[in-house]
Formats: structure tokens, sequence, C-alpha cells
């Protein structure tokens, strides 16, 4: 009789992106490009193959489109935003007019067409004058073998092929098919490509589906059937687990529920130091629906409510009443703690169709957030309006993003008051005009921080943005991520900086972007001097946890030791050895991109 010998076990290690542990069968997922169907057409057929070309995008287009529509609200803002930008490249006509020529002109069929022109695109990489798709490229990839799918009459639904429930295994899965799935066909998600900057990796830690990525080798090394085992914090990876390993994973998933269990308890407790300082916990926002997250979370109030959904995906301005029944739900579902509403912060990387800047070769520098609103005032009244009107029904703040200089502020302050003026010439009630506040998210804006805070009533510090352009860095850029942190004395000083401009002009400052939500970042904020913090609803526990462990002493302590370190190694060496917190920000190469994120 011949005995059945075991799989050898093996491990693989990739990037954690989303906590948590799972094990199960694997089912990995063939790329579309791998079995990309290439032969030659001839001419009369040329037409059909335009017609199935342009149909495959505009039934990828309505499918996300679809899928927009009925997230709204469910997940929060980041889904949202990347499906906007996912919907941006399918309409991208150059792309489009560029597939359709290679079938016309070559008699390809419309499959190799498309991949043809992708790998066209991906080649003259740096050459790209649209600022979004140089910096995505991997989304670029993502939709368009989303397209190929349906061009190959492959069922764009994955949970059709998954079996209940499964690892899912991939090179490269695409944002839409992720948010597509029936979520409990899938207990964790496995993938070559990407890293926690990668929009996938983003999405698997909002649905809290434990995921690895840049996994080398996987959709080679696991087959299909394959019993794996994977933690998707450490990003270890085990394929044909022994018993032993399997015990281990058991008693570390235990381990994550007890700490989610943990985490709810201190949800409803006050957020204050071991030594008896308060501080505030808000919430980051986009969207009426999450409301009820930011209850079940404990947050104090909206720190940021990101008013650009309003704009997003229509071809027409939403008009002030429309600005006004949204605001008002938000000020009456937060009573009686305030709501901060960011002003539009549209151009650089989002747009819409009903206002859409010139092309620019650098958007990111370019005419954005409130450059672009105060250049359209016929935009930006109706939402001051708008808020001005909502002032009745509760505390109303009204922040303008992206500031560079004392003139801005000016002109945007000069604006409110004529709204104000024009809403008392017409019979319509106001309340008494809202304090006004500005993003601090430039270097200059930090560096003038003494004369801003004159003209403004508080300053929220937006460390994503202000860390990317101190440090003079595109976050989105793998190749130069491990630059982009904001743990790096530079970006320390300028927040020390505005925290002391802010304290001498007694108005309040607030923190939102990445490092709010990270324990160690908030306990060296809190030693600042900040004392209001404002970041994704689901973090608010975590901090809460953090901050209640700390004494403002310590804090104040560690502030001042991490301001005499030399670099951001130091800092973070520092902070491994004398902070003791779960849940920190990783390197730098770790950090996560968020469309429309604060900062």
């Amino acid at each position: 009789m011949t005995e059945t010998r075991m799989p050898e076990e093996l491990e693989l290690q990739g990037i954690g992106v989303s906590p948590g542990v799972a094990w199960g069968e694997a089912f990995v997922l063939e790329s579309a490009d791998r079995r990309n169907p290439r032969y030659l057409i001839s001419p009369e057929k040329a037409a059909r193959e335009v017609r199935r070309l342009q149909e495959a995008f505009k039934e990828t287009e309505a499918e996300i489109k679809r899928m927009r529509e009925g997230l709204a609200g469910e997940l929060g803002e980041e889904p949202l935003y990347i499906l906007d930008a996912h919907l941006m490249i399918l309409s991208d006509e150059l792309f489009i007019g560029e597939a359709l020529e290679c079938i016309r002109t070559n008699h390809w069929n419309a499959e190799w067409a498309l991949e043809n022109t992708l790998e066209g695109y991906e080649a003259r990489f740096t050459e790209w004058t649209n600022e979004y798709l140089r910096e995505r490229r991997g989304d670029v990839r993502q939709v368009i073998q989303h397209v190929l799918r349906r061009l190959m009459g492959v069922n764009p639904q994955l949970s059709a092929h998954l079996g209940p429930p499964d690892i899912l295994v991939a090179r490269d899965l695409a944002v839409a098919d992720l948010l597509g799935m029936n979520r409990t066909c899938m207990r964790g998600l496995v993938q070559e490509l990407g890293g926690r900057t990668s929009h996938t990796a983003i999405i698997a830690g909002t649905l809290g589906i434990p995921a690895i990525m840049g996994v080398d080798g996987a959709t080679s090394s696991i087959r299909q059937g394959d019993t794996v085992a994977m933690d998707g914090g450490t990003g270890v990876l085990h394929i044909h687990p022994g018993r032993e390993t399997l015990r281990n994973f058991n008693a570390l998933k235990n381990s994550y529920e007890d700490r989610r269990q943990a985490l709810l308890h201190f949800r409803d407790l006050p957020c204050e130091t071991t030594d008896g300082i308060r501080m505030v916990l808000r919430a980051n926002i986009s969207s009426p629906a999450e409301l009820e997250v930011i209850r079940t979370n404990g947050a104090t109030g909206v720190g940021l409510y990101r008013t650009e959904c309003l704009y997003l995906n229509r071809t027409d301005l939403p008009t002030e009443e429309e600005h006004l029944e949204v605001y008002s739900q938000i000020i009456e579902g937060v009573a009686p703690e305030p709501a901060v509403f960011r002003t539009f912060d549209l151009g650089g990387d989002i747009a819409t169709d009903a206002l859409t800047p010139a092309v620019e070769a650098n958007p990111a520098l370019g005419l954005r957030a409130i450059r672009l609103s105060l250049a359209r005032e016929d935009v930006l009244r109706p939402q001051l309006r708008s808020l001005l009107r909502a002032s009745l029904q509760g505390r109303v703040h009204i922040l303008h993003p992206f500031v560079s200089g004392l003139e801005e502020v000016r002109h945007a302050n000069d604006l409110l008051r004529a709204c104000a003026l024009e809403l008392q010439n017409e019979g319509l009630a106001i309340g008494n005009l809202p304090p006004v506040g500005i993003l601090v998210e430039t270097p200059a804006a930090a560096l003038m921080s003494d004369v801003l805070a004159k003209e403004v009533s508080f300053f929220t510090i937006g460390t994503n943005d202000l860390t990317q352009y101190t440090l003079a860095t595109d976050r989105g850029n793998e190749k130069v991520s491990y630059i982009y942190d904001a743990l790096h004395p530079a970006v320390l000083r300028l927040i020390r900086r505005v925290v002391q401009s802010a304290h001498e002009s007694g108005i309040t400052v607030a923190v939102c972007g990445e490092m709010a939500g990270d324990s160690i970042s908030a306990a060296l904020l809190a030693g600042m001097g900040v004392r209001e913090l404002s970041m994704s609803p689901r973090r608010i526990p975590r901090i809460k946890e953090a901050l209640r462990s700390t004494s403002l002493a310590e804090a104040e302590a560690w502030a001042d030791e991490v301001m005499s370190l030399p670099s951001t190694e130091a800092v973070r060496a520092w902070a491994v050895k004398h902070i003791t917190m779960e849940e920190s920000i990783p390197p730098a190469r770790g950090v996560s991109v968020m469309m429309g994120q604060a900062g």
C-alpha cells in the first residue's frame, strides 16, 4: 500500500495591509491578460470590434456607477473616491481613441487592441500629461483588466466563482471586483502586486478583510484548492499549514477578537489622559449616512466634513437648497457638538464633470481647493450661503483647504460677509457668522501661521499634504514613498510652530489626517499642545484607549525629546524604544493614500 505524503508546508512573506487571521481553501484568480486572445480580423469586421470595445467600456462604466450608488454611505468615503477615479479612467477619450484606432488601422481584435494600448501607455508612463493617470498606473491596469474580462465573456462578479468561503489569491485584484463581491464568500485576500499604498489594500482594510500584498509568486506557488493560512497584520502566509501552525493561527485569531472586543469598551468612555487632561476626538466623514458610524465609535462631532461628494458624478452643480439639505442633516445629527465643513476641495486629483479646470501640467500645485473656489465665486457662493442658513440649526464651522497666503484668507472672509449681507437683504434668516478656519497643509501656511492666526478662529493641520509638500514627495509614488513620513523632523517642527502660533493668538488647533488616527503620533501631538484630533470614525476607540493610558506629562516629555532628533529614522527608533502603543503608523513605505482625505 502506497503511503500518501502530506504536502510540505511552505511559508511566504508579503506586506500585511489589513490585520486579521484567516485560513481556508485557496481560490486562484487567473489574470485576464494571461489568456487574452490575439488575432487579426478582416477589414469588414473592424466596425464590429469597435462596437464590442465601446460597449465593454460603457457596460463597465455603468456597472461601477451602479456599485457606487449602492455603496454610498455604507462604507465611508474611501471606496467612493476610488470608484470616482476609476470612472475618470473609463471616460478618458484619448485612451479609448487609441485603442479604437488600433482596431481600424492594424485590424486587431478588441482584446489585443486594448492590451496593446495599455502597454503603450505604461511604456510612456513618464510622458503622460494627465497627472492622476501618471500617478496611478496600477489603477489604470486594474480598470482595463475589468474591461478585458467583459470582452472575453468572463463573469465580472467573482462571487459566482468563489466557494463559501475561500482565500482569494490574485495577481492584481481590481477595486471594483472587490467591492462587487459577496464578501461572505471571502475569508482573506492574497495578492502578488501592490502594497499598503494600493487602493485594493485600502478597501480591504475598510471592509475588514485580512489581506496581504506583494507576495511574490503567489499565483504560481499556490494551486487551486490548496489550504492556506494568513496573517494580514504581519504579512505571513503558510501554504499547506500543519496542525501546529493552525493551532498557532487559531490562538492568534482569538487574540484579534479579544482586542476588538476590548476596544468596544473604550468607545463610550471620555477621552482624557491619566492626569485628567481632556482630549476631543472628532470624525472625518463625507456623507450623512455615516452619522451612525460616528455614534457607534464615540466621536465628539464632525471635525471634517468633505463636501466634494455633492459635486461628483453629475454634469450640473449642486444648488443652494441641495447643500442646505445635506448640511442640515449633519448638523442635526451631531448636535450639540459642532460640525466642521470643508469648502469644496476639488481640482488636483479630484475632478467633476460639472467643474473641471483646464488641463494643467502639474494639477497638484495648480488651480485646486481654495484657489479654484475663489476663482469660481459663482460656485462657492451657494455653498457659503447654505452654510450660513444652516448655522441656525446648530454649531457650524467653515474650513478652507490648501491655503498658502493671507490674501486668500481675507478674500474668503470678505466673500462670507458678502453672502451674509445678501441673505439678510433677501429676508432669509441666518445665525451669527460661523467660526472660520483654515486647513494648514502647505509649508507656506505653517510658516506664516502667526500672521494667519490673527485672521481666523481656528486651525486644522492636515498632516498628509503637509508632509507631502514639506518633503517634496509624492505620497502615491512608490519609488519615493520611503521619504514620505509624518514623523520627519521637518514636519514635526512645522506642526509645533503652528500649534504655538494658535496658542499665542488664542485660537484652537486640531489635527486631521493619518497622524490623528495613529497611537504614537496622537500622544506626540498631545505633548505638543494639540487637544483636538479628527480621524476616520473607526480609529476613535483605538486612539481613545492610547490617550487614556498616557499622562500629559509623559506626552510633553516625549514631544520635547523627538524635537531634538535629527532624522526620521532616529524618531522612529526612539518611539519604538520609549513609547509602547498598539497599531501605530508603519514606516514610510507603508503610508496609506486615500483620495480626498484631509491633508
